[in-house]
């Protein structure tokens, strides 16, 4: 009796354990920059070396002095404190709050203005110029061979793959599965998930964009398997044929119908027709349901942003699954879905 006690005991303290924090490692990327020409680097987190998760930060996006200077700047462009969620989301050591909880990881930090497919340098402003580096692209190519040279990872031993990105991450994420794929063994189960990526905008969208970012933005769509439209920015039109140019990923598309970020704040559009495009014949909705069987799509009707950085977000549900368990279920291999 005084054994079953005891042992009650322990199960509720630890129970009552929180989860650890991930033991993060910042590696600087030499010839890496932000968009300030500040100090570039990713974060570590080691756990199985067989196992990989490459998160890429989201955090808006700038094209001129007003959207990267102005009094409420559009993004950032140098780092932050680096993975200051790393008690919760995605980034979690607890597997009640990541499907990758057993993965090692790579924490990809955003401070170029270009969701991380700019290669080129911009001067914005009439009078008063101000310099931004959009290395984005340059900067992940760079990062993956430094950590390789330096022995951080070897490819040849991983088994299981996870690009994921929320918000301006989310279109990094897509953009960068080329980067990594060369290097990934024949064999290894591949992964992608993309949290809030927007896709859902109007025929306007691209005109605010400077010519060279246009083309960094072709250039790394089209890799992905998106035809580039300067009059018809609805992406999610060619989610389809992503989908079909990457067979041997599975992939997940997580996507608020009125999301007020992609819609109000990026997409300069009201949520409701930000809404029915998502819906629509065009959306990714109906597109991933006529697409190939390794895509999935999880389409909530409501207005939030990002669903797996935050613990709280990760359990709100769409047709019958919450959004975390979607994730588990791309990336476990289950795909051809589309939830509602």
């Amino acid at each position: 009796m005084k054994k079953t006690f005891v042992r009650l005991l322990w199960v509720m303290a630890m129970a009552a354990v929180p989860a650890q924090a991930r033991d993060w490692q910042y590696v600087r990327v030499p010839g890496a920059e932000c968009g300030d020409g500040s100090e570039y680097g990713v974060y570590v987190s080691r756990k199985n070396p067989t196992k990989w998760t490459f998160a890429f930060q989201g955090g808006g996006a700038c094209w001129d002095y007003l959207s990267c200077f102005g009094p409420i700047p559009f993004t950032r462009l140098r780092l932050t404190d680096g993975p200051t969620e790393g008690n919760s989301g995605i980034l979690s050591d607890d597997a009640a709050a990541s499907p990758v909880s057993e993965h090692s990881m790579v924490y990809v930090p955003y401070c170029t203005g270009d969701v991380f497919v700019g290669n080129h340098v911009a001067r914005y402003g009439l009078f008063r110029k101000k310099t931004v580096r959009h290395v984005g692209r340059a900067n992940v190519e760079k990062a993956v061979d430094h950590l390789i040279a330096r022995g951080t990872f070897e490819f040849s031993r991983m088994t299981d793959i996870v690009i994921y990105g929320g918000s301006a991450g989310a279109i990094g994420a897509a953009s960068h599965a080329l980067t990594l794929d060369t290097r990934i063994p024949a064999g290894a189960r591949k992964g992608i998930v993309m949290d809030s990526p927007g896709l859902h905008w109007g025929r306007f969208f691209w005109r605010k964009f400077p010519i060279a970012l246009l083309r960094d933005f072709r250039s790394s769509l089209s890799a992905f398997g998106m035809e580039f439209d300067l009059n018809n920015a609805n992406l999610s039109r060619e989610a389809d044929k992503a989908c079909q140019a990457h067979q041997d990923w599975n992939i997940g598309i997580l996507q608020a119908s009125r999301d007020l970020v992609m819609s109000v704040a990026f997409g300069f559009m009201d949520p409701l027709t930000h809404e029915r495009i998502v819906y629509g014949r065009d959306g990714v909705y109906e597109r991933i349901r006529n697409s190939t069987r390794n895509c999935s799509a999880w389409v909530p009707n409501g207005t939030d942003h990002v669903y797996l950085n935050a613990g709280s977000k990760a359990s709100k549900r769409a047709g019958g699954i919450s959004a975390i368990d979607f994730a588990r279920q791309v990336l476990s291999g289950d795909t051809g879905h589309v939830f509602r």
